[in-house]
């Protein structure tokens, strides 16, 4: 049984199906348990302290996840590292020996801290290729291990350029496009403005990809005001960009840029509009 500071550890131990309660008996071992049931159709047990966060199981441990629990759930009645109020996804499998590790590492988020709900689900249901798989509020996904500061930091809504431009320089154009979509076209702008060379060429295909999207006006009236300004660099990309997911008022602004805009601007303007 665990103790911390001579006091019994008492986890609570939610179970939603009876075949849960294999796992429950594996925890006595290790905790005192207060078993609770209730009706939930799409996950297996919960996990948590009387002032943490949610730990939820959608599949029954075994192998590897079954023999981690114990040492994640102590880390429930761990110190609290922040308070943010977050969900976040973790995807494994019974049979990768890395998965308990990065489970174990993100629970820490948990300690007293009710604002988390954590999940643990499944990989082998999804058409994730490798595991784990992190994803924090349904937008920002990691492969393999993450920092907990970087968890903290994008949770709290700062450097989330950081996170397009490195999925951006990895051609992982899927993961950016979650993040724009949210609203985050500002950041996009910014990584056309003056990222890496890699991160803008995905950039703009992200910006092809998101044509039809309901941020696509937004991303126009950006690349409008950049193909205007005096960093020539920038404004060569925008173009580019722009006749990717070009509309008739694009075209009547390029028209008029022409009049406005730099020598080399104004040669890549007549490129795309295929003008002598």
């Amino acid at each position: 049984m665990s103790h911390t500071a001579g006091r019994i550890m008492t986890l609570i131990f939610i179970y939603y199906r009876d075949e849960a309660l294999k796992v429950a008996e594996y925890l006595k071992s290790f905790f005192e348990l207060e078993l609770l049931k209730e009706e939930r159709d799409d996950f297996s047990f919960t996990i948590k302290t009387e002032d943490s966060g949610h730990i939820n199981y959608d599949f029954i441990p075994e192998m590897h996840e079954l023999t981690a629990l114990p040492n994640i759930a102590r880390k429930l009645f761990g110190e609290k590292i922040s308070n943010i109020k977050a969900k976040i996804d973790i995807y494994v499998t019974n049979f990768c020996p890395t998965c308990p590790k990065v489970v174990e590492n993100v629970v820490k988020l948990a300690a007293k801290n009710e604002n988390l709900e954590i999940y643990v689900r499944d990989a082998t249901k999804t058409d994730y290729q490798s595991v784990p798989v992190i994803v924090l509020n349904d937008t920002f996904t990691f492969i393999g291990t993450v920092d907990l500061d970087i968890l903290i930091s994008i949770a709290k809504g700062e450097r989330v350029r950081d996170y397009l431009e490195k999925a951006l320089s990895e051609q992982k154009i899927d993961f950016a496009e979650k993040v724009v979509k949210k609203g985050y076209v500002k950041e996009l702008m910014e990584i056309l403005k003056d990222g890496n060379l890699i991160a803008r060429m995905g950039t703009i295909l992200l910006i092809e990809k998101l044509k039809d999207s309901e941020i696509a006006n937004e991303l126009r009236k950006s690349l409008r005001e950049m193909i205007l300004s005096d960093d020539l660099r920038a404004a060569d990309d925008a173009v580019m960009a722009l006749s990717y997911i070009m509309n008739p008022e694009d075209m009547k602004f390029l028209k008029k840029a022409m009049r406005k805009v730099d020598e080399k601007i104004r040669e890549a303007i007549k490129d795309i509009l295929e003008l002598d």
